[in-house]
């Protein structure tokens, strides 16, 4: 029994680690659709990308309430977080309480909730102006993901990858 329990264990471990090693990720959070991506961290990340990345150091302690945290975690012990990018270096943004907006346009369902699901507040990291160089602006897919609006602008050197969807699924 303990052999096998032994094998199974040993079998899901190499199953992680080749999964891992093939560049393949498993979003299971509502920040972008569910499913399998495959990660390519070659290719520069460009608007209208779904990228993985590191949340800004500035909002470290918010983003370890709210991310899951580990020993093998990619991001100084955080999980990184998987979403759009809708602004680029010069792209003006400004960011009130009714939405996001992206030299002028509002992204849709992208008004900032004063608090997290939890009652704790969620100040906005932006304002309003120019993105500066090497900066993108990350939106995620649903209207209470943790993206830009919170952290702000986040450097390139951040991003671990651009995702491309292998297998989506829903939970529906």
């Amino acid at each position: 029994m303990r052999s096998a329990a032994l094998a199974i264990a040993l079998f899901g471990a190499a199953s992680v680690a080749a999964f891992w090693l093939l560049g393949l990720r498993l979003n299971l959070s509502d920040s972008q659709p569910h499913g399998i991506y495959r990660l390519d961290a070659s290719r520069a990340a460009d608007l209208g990308d779904v990228v993985v990345s590191c949340v800004p150091h500035a909002d470290r302690e918010r983003a370890a309430r709210l991310l899951p945290g580990g020993p093998l975690r990619p991001c100084d012990g955080l999980a990184p977080v998987m979403k759009t990018v809708v602004a680029v270096t010069g792209d003006h943004v400004s960011v009130d309480g009714s939405a996001v907006r992206v030299n002028g346009s509002p992204l849709p369902d992208s008004a900032p909730f004063p608090n997290d699901r939890a009652g704790r507040p969620m100040p906005i990291a932006w304002r309003t102006g120019h993105l500066p160089a090497g900066q993108v602006w990350l939106a995620g897919h649903t209207p209470r993901s943790y993206d830009s609006r919170y952290f702000g602008p986040v450097h390139r050197a951040a991003i671990r990858g651009v995702a491309t969807p292998v297998w989506s699924f829903s939970d529906d």
